[in-house]
């Protein structure tokens, strides 16, 4: 009969266990990817239905400066959650196409834009993640100038 070698029914073991650790972390690498490609769909869809709902309570209606007030409120709070990182970067590229930040908005008619820099004017620090979004872009930048 043959002697059982220990150290090689050790070594045996040690390559099992450290085979299934590396499936296991393989695995959870999947399952983390997973779980930030679902969580920037949530940002994503919860920035798109906060923002459609505001643009559905307001349609129709003539700007007036408490509806202006309520477009900048939700805009400056997206800003906030994208300066302190709480957004993803899809989701943050995300919102600003969606509200034409990145685009030409150029064509706003006067009193409105005369309503939004009232707004913003009013209040520069607690629009303040905005008017820095609105100041970096070159395209945007005219909306601040008061």
């Amino acid at each position: 009969m043959t002697e059982i070698d220990w150290n090689m029914v050790s070594a045996l073991a040690n390559i099992v266990m450290a085979t299934t650790a590396v499936v296991a972390a393989w695995y959870a690498l999947r399952q983390f990817r997973a779980s930030v490609k679902t969580s920037e769909l949530e940002q994503i869809l919860a920035m798109y239905s906060s923002t459609a709902q505001v643009m559905a309570n307001n349609e129709g209606k003539e700007f007036d400066r408490d509806r202006i007030r309520e477009a900048m409120n939700l805009l400056e709070t997206h800003e906030r959650l994208i300066a302190h990182g709480l957004l993803s970067k899809t989701a943050a590229s995300f919102y600003r196409d969606a509200v034409s930040i990145n685009e030409d908005i150029t064509s706003i008619p006067d009193n409105t834009l005369a309503l939004i820099r009232d707004v913003l004017s009013n209040d520069p620090r607690g629009y303040r993640h905005l008017i820095a979004s609105l100041r970096k872009n070159e395209v945007t930048r005219y909306i601040i100038n008061w």
